[in-house]
């Protein structure tokens, strides 16, 4: 990566500082590990690892999950955590003998690690939410969740895929003022067509205020009148927001799978998402229709020729279920109204 950071987006930038502290979590790991062993290096590998915990800069390196987790793992394997007390209890028995071909803590090492283990997904999000720099710390590097940009309609913040988008309201969006709760719920209801189910984080620095409440019971009566689903939560910290998201994308990955058979594999991958939207993506969206997410699913599986020259039927074989039946009857009916292919049909 070039040293200049202007010459690369937020994305990369961000992808590239989770990258690093992965590194940084799995040598520490193979280090913890060394110094378990009764090699000759082990007690050199101790003195490293008592370095370590007595870092604040490595503290920051790997992050607050990573940290407390080599904590824990220390204390369960016989070792101490803290710095300033000794690490490793069984280098101070030097007449005790250690079978080298058994190596438990190898194993609570894999299985640690393997329960960490977070699949990386790429969503779409709009450009206020990039804003919000400790949130997306928070998503990149503990929650591997990667963001692409596009100017997505308020108050829609993250596409998670083609039917679920999530809304993330402050306390300082909402200003405990009526009008911006209206804004909010109409904005929200013409966009309906376009998802089966909205996601809705309220997230707070603090305990709301009585009038702060009363606007959240606003929201809770109107939107319970919309045709779409809406769940609404309510999180006090960068942290909760951030499991929050994390938990609504492997909520929807766990209903693409049950309901419309698409493995976790290829969910979490969608190779299909472009970094720059297209002209044909553009146009697609400007529908109001589909959401950015939906129409790329749906450029993946079709052409557009297809939509002037295919019925409604024909479609539906192609795109999978990559949208809804009432979105492609809308789709195909916009397409042929506005180009006259119907009337052009007739006369021949």
């Amino acid at each position: 990566m070039s040293l200049n950071p202007s010459a690369f987006s937020s994305a990369d930038i961000t992808e590239a500082c989770a990258s690093l502290r992965q590194a940084a979590w799995l040598h520490t790991l193979r280090i913890v590990s060394i110094s378990h062993m009764p090699a000759t290096n082990g007690k050199m590998m101790s003195a490293v690892l008592a370095r370590i915990l007595a870092s604040a800069q490595y503290k920051l390196v790997l992050g607050a999950s990573n940290w407390n987790d080599l904590h824990t793992f220390l204390k369960e394997i016989g070792g101490i955590a803290m710095p300033g007390e000794p690490l490793i209890n069984s280098d101070l028995d030097s007449n005790r003998q250690v079978d080298s071909t058994a190596q438990p803590p190898l194993k609570k090492l894999r299985a640690l690690h393997h329960q960490k283990e977070t699949p990386p997904v790429r969503v779409l999000c709009s450009l206020r939410f990039l804003e919000q720099d400790e949130l997306l710390d928070e998503l990149c590097t503990e929650q591997q969740i990667f963001f692409i940009e596009r100017d997505l309609p308020p108050p829609i913040d993250i596409l998670v895929d083609e039917r679920n988008c999530i809304c993330v309201v402050t306390g300082a969006t909402i200003q405990e003022e009526e009008a911006n709760v209206r804004t909010f719920v109409f904005s929200l209801a013409r966009l309906q067509v376009q998802f089966q189910k909205c996601w809705l984080i309220i997230a707070l620095d603090t305990s709301p205020s009585v009038n702060l409440e009363n606007v959240i019971n606003l929201f809770y009566a109107a939107l319970a009148q919309f045709r779409v689903e809406i769940q609404v939560f309510t999180c006090f910290s960068c942290e909760e927001t951030g499991h929050c998201i994390r938990a609504i994308v492997d909520q929807c990955a766990e209903v693409a799978l049950s309901c419309h058979r698409i493995l976790p594999r290829l969910w979490f991958e969608r190779p299909f998402l472009l970094e720059e939207e297209s002209q044909f993506e553009r146009f697609l969206v400007s529908t109001k229709i589909i959401n950015h997410y939906a129409a790329q699913s749906l450029l993946h599986k079709i052409c557009m020729d297809d939509l002037f020259l295919k019925s409604v039927d024909e479609l539906k074989l192609l795109i999978q279920n990559a949208i809804t039946d009432e979105q492609l009857q809308l789709l195909w009916g916009l397409v042929r109204q506005d180009h006259g292919l119907n009337n052009a049909a007739q006369k021949t």
